[in-house]
C-alpha cells in the first residue's frame, strides 16, 4: 500500500469509529518549554492528559509532524532511523481502553493494510495480564507470538518522579530469518534487525505518587503511535524505509541533482541528504531558523552533517536547497504550508550551505592533521575540539561522530571549559560603556520611576564613589533615570543637592542595581536628599528611536518574512541601529517598502499600550516577541501597537506613533554571515 493510501485509510478507519481528525501541530511545541521539538503525536494533547484543559472530544486521530535528533548519528546507517518523521496515532481521553484499542490496531494492520498476520508479533508489559489475554483470547494471536517484556521496553512514564503512567503493548513485523541475530530466543525486544516495531499502544492507567506507589488514574486513556515511514516500508515489502515510496523518488532525484548514481558507494550520503533536508524544510516552514541557539543549533547541525557526508563523495557546491524543492513538491499535497514557504526555505538552506562550505575544506584538513597526531584510543584535547567548533563550524555532535570512526576519545570537559571562557570574553566585550563601574559593592534597594516620572525631589543620594577621571558613581533611593538595557542607551540629566550640582552622563546597572555616572559641576558631593531631573528632550528623541525600532521590526517580518529575528540593536537620540537575521540583502524595492510601511504607521498615529507585570507565558502565548540577548523574569512588560506589533520590552516609549515625526533609512548592510543591519534616523534628525 502506498503512503497516500496509508494516510487516507488510517484517518478514515478511526473517523468511522468516532474519532475527531485533528491536524498536525507545528514542530515547535505550544506552551511547552520542556521540549525542543514535537517528538510524538501525543504532544499536542498533553494538556488533556494533565487535566489542565477539558478536551473538546473524547476520541482523536492525527498524523503528526515529528522531529528527533537524539539518534542523529544513526540516520543513514540503519534502515529505520529518521530525523523528521510522521507519526500516525489514535487517542482516547477517558473514553475507550484496551478492549477496543488492541483489536482496532490489529484490524487496521491486517484487514485494511493487509499485512501478513503470520508475520505480526506483540509484546506486553510482563505484569499486564489484561493486555495478554486480549491478544490471545480476543484477537487470537498465538501465545508463542505474544512476548512479555519488562518496564524498560513496555512501561511508559511517568515524566519525572510522579504522574500519569502505564503499560504499553507494541506490534512488531517480522522481516525474516535472514536478519536473525542467531540467538535461540530471538524475538521482539532483541537488539537485532529482524523484528521492527510498527504500532505502539500506550495505556495511561496509573497515577504514580512521589513515593513510588501507584493508584488508578481518574481518566485513563489510550495514546498510540505508528511511524508512517515504517508502515510504508513493511507494507511495501522493503527492507529499509528509504526504499519505500516516501523516500525512493527523493533519493533518485538527489542523485540526479548531484549527477551521481544511487549505488552502494553513494547510498548512505543520499539517504542522509534526503532525510536531513526533510527535517530542514519542515522545521523552517514552522519558523525554526538555523542559528547557534537551541532549536536553530540542532537544525544547523543537521544541515552540516548532510554536507559533510556529501563532501566525502565529491560534492563541493550547495545542493540541499534543490533537494528541498523536490521534497516540497513531493509533500505539499498534505502540507500546503510548504508550498507557501518554498522560496524562503530554499534561500535559507542555500545560505547555510554556502556558509559552512566556506570552512568545511579547511576544517577537514585540520581534522586530518589531528588524525596524524593522535592514534586510536587517544583523547583529543578540549582546546582542539573548541577550535574545530569555533573556527571551522564543526558542531561537537559532528566531531563525536568523526571521533567514533577514528577510534578517538574526546575531552568534552575541556571543550565545555573553552566554550564557557568564550562566553565570558563575549560578555566583557559588551558595548555598554561602564568603565570603572561597580565601585558601589553593596546590594542597594531602588525604587525605579523612570517609566512615569522625569523628575523626582527629596530622594536620598545614599551611596557614591569616585571613579577615574573625576567622575562619580551614585545610587539614588528613587530614580527617574532609565538604566541602559535592551539596546536603549541610558538617560542623562542633572542631580542637585545641598551645595553641589552634578551632570549625569550615563545611567546603567551595576551588579543589577540602577546607578548613574556623573560629573561634578559645582560644590562637593555629599549624601542626603537631592533633586534628580532627566534631560527631557534627549529622552524624547530616544523614545522616538525606540518606538520606531518596534515598527521597523514588525515591518521587516511582513516584508522579508516572519523568520526575521532581532539579533541586536542600538537606540539613541534621533538614531537607531537594528541587526537582524536574514539570509540575503534586502532589495532596493524592499528597503523602500519597509520605509513606506513604517511611515504609514507613523501617520496612523496609533496609541502604544504598555502592560506591566504580565506572566511571561501569557505574553508569549499572545504572540509577543521576545528579543535577542534579553533575560526575562516570570513577569514581563508588553509594549504593543494595535494591529501591528507586540514585544516584551522594558524600555521607554512614546505615547503615540505619530510623535515619531519622521523616519528615514540611511543604510542596509551585512555585518556577519546571515546578519543584516539597518541604520535609520528619526524625529528632528531625519528632517
Amino acid at each position: 500500500m502506498n503512503h497516500r493510501e496509508l494516510r487516507r485509510t488510517f484517518l478514515e478507519f478511526f473517523a468511522e469509529r468516532g474519532h475527531k481528525i485533528v491536524p498536525s501541530s507545528p514542530l515547535v511545541p505550544k506552551d511547552d518549554p520542556s521540549l525542543l521539538f514535537t517528538s510524538a503525536g501525543m504532544v499536542q494533547f498533553k494538556p488533556y492528559w494533565a487535566g489542565t484543559v477539558e478536551p473538546p472530544y473524547r476520541r482523536a486521530c492525527s498524523i503528526q509532524k515529528c522531529l528527533r535528533a537524539s539518534d542523529l548519528d544513526q540516520v543513514g546507517r540503519t534502515p529505520r532511523h529518521h530525523t523528521f518523521f510522521e507519526m500516525m496515532g489514535n487517542f482516547s481521553f477517558g473514553d475507550y481502553f484496551k478492549d477496543e484499542a488492541i483489536p482496532w490496531a490489529w484490524q487496521y494492520l491486517t484487514e485494511v493494510v493487509k499485512l501478513d498476520r503470520n508475520r505480526l508479533w506483540a509484546s506486553v508489559f510482563e505484569e499486564d495480564e489484561e493486555a495478554y489475554d486480549i491478544w490471545v483470547k480476543n484477537v487470537g494471536l498465538p501465545e508463542a507470538r505474544v512476548v512479555r517484556l519488562g518496564a524498560k521496553d513496555n512501561f511508559w512514564g511517568p515524566a519525572g518522579t510522579s504522574g500519569a503512567c502505564g503499560p504499553c503493548s507494541e506490534i512488531y513485523f517480522d522481516l525474516g530469518p535472514k536478519l536473525d541475530c542467531g540467538g535461540e530466543r530471538c524475538a521482539p525486544g532483541c537488539d537485532c534487525d529482524r523484528f521492527i516495531e510498527v504500532y505502539n499502544n500506550v495505556f495511561p492507567q496509573f497515577n504514580q505518587l512521589p513515593g513510588g506507589a501507584r493508584e488508578p488514574l481518574k481518566n485513563r486513556g489510550i495514546d498510540t503511535g505508528m511511524g508512517l515511514e515504517r508502515l510504508a516500508m513493511v507494507s511495501q515489502g522493503k527492507k529499509s524505509s528509504f526504499d519505500s515510496d516516501l523516500f525512493a523518488p527523493l533519493v533518485r532525484e538527489a542523485a540526479q541533482i548531484l549527477d551521481t548514481e544511487p549505488d552502494d558507494r553513494n547510498r548512505q550520503m543520499l539517504r542522509v541528504a534526503v532525510d536531513h533536508t526533510r527535517a530542514l524544510v519542515f522545521a523552517i516552514t514552522d519558523g525554526i531558523i538555523p542559528s547557534n541557539e537551541a532549536r536553530g543549533y540542532v537544525l544547523r547541525g543537521i544541515l552540516r552533517r548532510a554536507l559533510l557526508f556529501a563532501h566525502r563523495t565529491g560534492a563541493r557546491e550547495p545542493f540541499l536547497y534543490r533537494v528541498a524543492g523536490a521534497i516540497i513538491e513531493h509533500m505539499k499535497q498534505w502540507y500546503p504550508e510548504l508550498a507557501a514557504k518554498r522560496e524562503q526555505a530554499a534561500m535559507i538552506v542555500k545560505s547555510e550551505e554556502e556558509r559552512f562550505l566556506r570552512t568545511l575544506e579547511a576544517g577537514l584538513e585540520r581534522w586530518q592533521g589531528l588524525l596524524e597526531r593522535f592514534r586510536s584510543g587517544d583523547i583529543l584535547p578540549g582546546g582542539e575540539l573548541f577550535k574545530l567548533h569555533d573556527t571551522f563550524g564543526f558542531h561537537i555532535e559532528l566531531v563525536k561522530e568523526l571521533a567514533v570512526e577514528a577510534g578517538l576519545e574526546l575531552d568534552l570537559a575541556g571543550f565545555e571549559s573553552a566554550m564557557l571562557a568564550q562566553r565570558e570574553r563575549s560578555k566583557s566585550r559588551s558595548t555598554i560603556d561602564t568603565a570603572g563601574a561597580g565601585a558601589l559593592d553593596d546590594a542597594l534597594a531602588t525604587e525605579e520611576r523612570w517609566h512615569d516620572q522625569l523628575e523626582v525631589e527629596d530622594v536620598e543620594l545614599d551611596r557614591f564613589a569616585p571613579l577615574a577621571g573625576g567622575d562619580y558613581e551614585l545610587h539614588l533611593s528613587r530614580t527617574p533615570f532609565y538604566p541602559e538595557a535592551g539596546g536603549q542607551v541610558g538617560d542623562t540629566g542633572e542631580i542637585e543637592g545641598n551645595g553641589f550640582r552634578l551632570e549625569v552622563t550615563n545611567s546603567y546597572r551595576s551588579k543589577g542595581v540602577p546607578v548613574v555616572r556623573a560629573k561634578l559641576l559645582a560644590g562637593e558631593v555629599a549624601a542626603g536628599p537631592v533633586r534628580a531631573r532627566v534631560d527631557v528632550e534627549r529622552r524624547r528623541e530616544i523614545e522616538r528611536a525606540h518606538t520606531a525600532t518596534h515598527l521597523l521590526h514588525a515591518t521587516l517580518r511582513r516584508v522579508v518574512g516572519d523568520y526575521v529575528k532581532q539579533e541586536g540593536s542600538l537606540v539613541e537620540p534621533g538614531r537607531l541601529r537594528f541587526d537582524f537575521a536574514s539570509f540575503e540583502p534586502l532589495t532596493p524595492e524592499q528597503v523602500t517598502e519597509v520605509e513606506r510601511l513604517v511611515i504609514e504607521q507613523v501617520l496612523a498615529d496609533k496609541p502604544l499600550n504598555r502592560r506591566p507585570d504580565v506572566p511571561i507565558e501569557e505574553a508569549k502565548k499572545a504572540g509577543a516577541l521576545a528579543l535577542f540577548g534579553e533575560q526575562y523574569g516570570e513577569k514581563v512588560t508588553v509594549v504593543s501597537i494595535p494591529g501591528f506589533s507586540a514585544e516584551l520590552c522594558g524600555g521607554t516609549h512614546l505615547r503615540r506613533t505619530g510623535e515619531i515625526g519622521s523616519f528615514i533609512i540611511l543604510s542596509e548592510t551585512g555585518v556577519a554571515a546571515g546578519i543584516r543591519r539597518i541604520e535609520a534616523l528619526v524625529g528632528r534628525a531625519a528632517v
